[in-house]
């Protein structure tokens, strides 16, 4: 089954990502990604294709003590995101 960009929530999507990250579900965060997605973080350098591949880099995330979205991973507002050059840029 596919999901019309009409009907795709990019809000959602990231609320269930913060959820599945909090209760460790591993599972859950990884029907979230693509068989042949691609993660990368730029915090550790790397860049990771393939829900296997990630679902390596995650488990242990996962499973230690104090994973917790709200202690280690922050989502930054648009105003903090790094402004691309633009033609008119000096």
């Amino acid at each position: 089954m596919s999901i019309s960009p009409d009907d795709f929530d990019p809000l959602a999507v990231v609320v269930d990502w913060l959820d599945a990250c909090r209760r460790g579900n591993l599972s859950a965060l990884l029907n979230l990604y693509d068989e042949q997605a691609v993660l990368e973080c730029d915090c550790e350098g790397v860049s990771i294709t393939g829900r296997k591949a990630i679902a390596a880099y995650w488990a242990p995330k996962l499973e230690s003590k104090g994973a917790s979205a709200d202690r280690h991973y922050r989502l930054r507002t648009f105003d903090e995101m790094p402004r691309a050059p633009r033609c008119d840029d000096p």
